[in-house]
């Protein structure tokens, strides 16, 4: 893999000296190199530890989008099903529909 002194927001990275890979988020190249690691935490370095951790790009890892619990389909359809099984929910709708204003 490539080394890159400046940081890439969205590429992944993996430093020995730290725990667990993470990928950029937000950067200022002359103060701050924000990052997020696989588990989804977030954390602030100075530009000078940036450079002298010398991060190694990695390409991104299967898992990446594990801290944001993906939603399937079938869980989607599953909570599609619950609300149309709800008895009422056509009042409700009528309810809010019914108090809609006029913008004047």
């Amino acid at each position: 893999m490539r080394h890159h002194s400046e940081p890439i927001i969205g590429n992944w990275y993996d430093v020995k000296s730290f725990n667990e890979c993470f990928t950029v988020v937000d950067y200022d190249d002359h103060d701050y190199v924000e990052i997020q690691y696989l588990d989804g935490e977030l954390d602030r370095i100075d530009s000078d530890t940036w450079d002298a951790l010398n991060p190694e790009e990695i390409p991104e890892p299967e898992d990446a989008t594990a801290p944001y619990g993906v939603v399937h389909d079938q869980d989607v359809v599953e909570l599609l099903k619950e609300i149309e099984d709800q008895d009422d929910i056509e009042g409700h709708i009528r309810h809010v529909d019914s108090d809609e204003e006029e913008w004047t």
